[in-house]
């Protein structure tokens, strides 16, 4: 098994940076990998901006992921901030090459 930890300096709260950061950084990955590691929180750093920053299982950021994992043919992992039943998780998501 083939597997890639992500160590990167992340811009704090500032998803669309580091999804935009993180895509420069994945894309020499594509079909070298099983598994990509993310940092934990790796939209946002650790921000306590519960209400500000976390999604839905369904938003932006675990689509991103979803696709990436398509995209470079890998199960990629991370977490990020979601909300659920009006509660905030830390949240890891496991996405896989078949979305």
């Amino acid at each position: 098994m083939k597997v890639t930890i992500v160590q990167t300096d992340l811009v704090w709260e500032n998803p669309q940076q580091n999804l935009f950061n993180l895509n420069n950084k994945l894309a020499t990955l594509q079909g070298l990998q099983d598994l990509i590691v993310l940092p934990e929180m790796f939209t946002t750093a650790f921000s306590l901006e519960n209400k500000s920053f976390a999604e839905e299982m369904n938003g932006k950021s675990v689509e991103w992921l979803l696709h990436k994992a398509i995209e470079l043919n890998c199960c990629i992992t991370g977490s990020i901030l979601i909300k659920e039943n009006e509660k905030f998780f830390n949240r890891l998501i496991w996405a896989t090459p078949q979305g």
